[in-house]
């Protein structure tokens, strides 16, 4: 009828509003809310569903299950043998290279390449339990998996340096 299509909400004169009950302009208001919510909803069950069946954004379900995937701090130990820096920049594309879609999963690999960086963290006991130190050097062992040549050589000559401090260190 030559109206526009929100222009009854502004006006008292409105031939068709009820005032005996809410007013047009807050069920508006309210519906605009409520769409809002439901595609932020949405997008959030979408993310968690990806995370649950362990695939990316885009949905496509990732090489490796979620039992088969490489721990962090092993990636973390894999990119320093190899040469490779992590960066915060880099550490999100990394981490979903090898299945980690999670937001912080990037930030988690870039502290665990900082901490796995310092040669003695790698391979000296500091001061930990045993069990901490038998832990380094089973992630240490499941890199030298993943790694080969040169890489790998350099892995395995810090994995039996901690093997050997491990052993000759009384608990």
């Amino acid at each position: 009828r030559g109206k526009r299509y929100f222009e009854f909400m502004h006006s008292p004169n409105f031939p068709f509003q009820n005032f005996a009950k809410i007013p047009d302009e807050v069920y508006a208001h309210v519906c605009w809310e409520y769409l809002n919510w439901l595609k932020n909803f949405a997008k959030q069950e979408n993310l968690a569903l990806a995370k649950k069946e362990n695939r990316s954004e885009f949905g496509l379900r990732s090489q490796q299950s979620v039992d088969e995937r490489i721990p962090v701090p092993v990636i973390a130990l894999m990119c320093f043998y190899k040469g490779l820096h992590i960066e915060r920049t880099n550490g999100d594309k990394i981490a979903n290279k090898y299945g980690y879609v999670n937001r912080t999963s990037g930030e988690g690999l870039f502290h665990d390449y900082n901490k796995y960086a310092n040669w003695r963290n790698r391979t000296n006991l500091n001061g930990e339990s045993k069990r901490k130190n038998l832990h380094k050097l089973k992630l240490i062992q499941i890199a030298i998996n993943h790694l080969d040549g040169k890489p790998k050589e350099v892995a395995q000559k810090e994995h039996d340096l901690l093997e050997k401090s491990i052993n000759e260190y009384v608990w």
